[in-house]
């Protein structure tokens, strides 16, 4: 009769090896199962990483489009709510000036001065920032836009210093916002230069050139300014003046206001485009998602029953080691 015999030694060895490697295997399944994804992905590919490769760098990809999307989504929006609250002060100023003109001086006078702060209101409008960064500054964002109100009525006070009449006061004024060496020097403290086109989605850029030096934005700064400086007693004493140039710079505030209208519609436009762009990129990173978990992930059923196999072997062999070890000649004698 043949025997085969193994030793302890040797028995004790396969079985370390055993455990060991059942050990492993319940600490991989375990994760695999908590993550819903594979631990060995080479081994899972069977080296074929080019396709995780490709989806991450996709991803990456929307990442930095995510990025700039959300940076973009705050300026605009933050340019549009200060052009908004620009257009509610002066949405009705225009037809409530040439109204007033028509009435006596007294009451010229008072309408004049209910509406001497628009201006410094427009001024502190378009000097708002979000996370720190001015949004009417171009590429200067750590600098206001706009040199302080005060400082520029007190100019052009000295601009408009010996007028002759309301439309060469008028005049200066708005040489002064639209020729070099005034607005351009002292009252606008931006960059000329704008930020560079962000890719927003794959297919879609958007340039924010928006700035407070922006004709249309000058153009109802110089209104306001003009009437700031008629409360602030141009042409004092000298009713006739004092209407015609408040009349002139009311009518032309009227059109000011209509083409805010128009700069509030661009900036509307590309908050729809970016919000479209937003709607691609979730709609990709779907996509790409649903393809990284088809070549990572794992079947949780096939996990979960692999897992309990193992379990169960693993006990199994505890139980079979707890006996052995109890073995001894006092036990086989019994």
């Amino acid at each position: 009769m043949n025997f085969s015999i193994t030793g302890d030694l040797a028995s004790s060895l396969m079985s370390r090896r055993t455990s060991a490697s059942l050990k492993s295997e319940l600490q991989r399944l375990t994760q695999e199962a908590g993550t819903g994804r594979v631990t060995d992905v080479v081994r899972s590919t069977k080296g074929e990483l080019a396709p995780i490769a490709s989806v991450k760098r996709s991803l990456a990809l929307l990442d930095a489009h995510a990025t700039s999307a959300s940076k973009t989504a705050l300026k605009l929006t933050s340019q549009d709510l200060a052009l908004q609250a620009i257009s509610q002060q002066i949405s009705e100023l225009g037809p409530a000036i040439l109204t007033a003109a028509n009435s006596g001086p007294v009451a010229f006078d008072a309408a004049i001065s209910s509406h001497a702060d628009r201006f410094s209101g427009a001024v502190s409008a378009l000097s708002s920032k979000i996370s720190g960064s001015y949004v009417f500054s171009g590429v200067s964002v750590d600098t206001a836009p706009l040199a302080a109100a005060d400082d520029m009525l007190a100019e052009l006070e000295v601009v408009t210093g010996g007028s002759a009449s309301a439309a060469d006061f008028y005049q200066r004024i708005d040489d002064w916002f639209n020729l070099p060496g005034g607005f351009d020097q002292t009252g606008y403290l931006g960059s000329d230069a704008n930020s560079d086109p962000l890719e927003v989605s794959s297919t879609e850029t958007i340039h924010v050139s928006l700035t407070a030096d922006a004709l249309e934005v000058k153009n109802v700064l110089k209104d306001l300014a003009v009437l700031s400086l008629v409360a602030d007693g141009a042409f004092l004493g000298n009713a006739a003046e004092r209407k015609e140039l408040a009349s002139q710079a009311a009518g032309s505030l009227i059109s000011g206001t209509k083409d805010l209208i128009e700069v509030r519609a661009n900036v509307g436009a590309q908050l729809e485009r970016l919000s479209l762009a937003e709607a691609q990129n979730a709609s990709e990173r779907y996509a790409l998602s649903e393809s990284y978990n088809q070549i990572t992930g794992v079947d949780l059923f096939e996990t979960a029953t692999r897992l309990e196999e193992v379990q169960l072997q693993l006990e199994s062999l505890y139980l079979v080691t707890a006996r052995t070890s109890r073995l001894n000649l006092t036990e086989f004698l019994r």
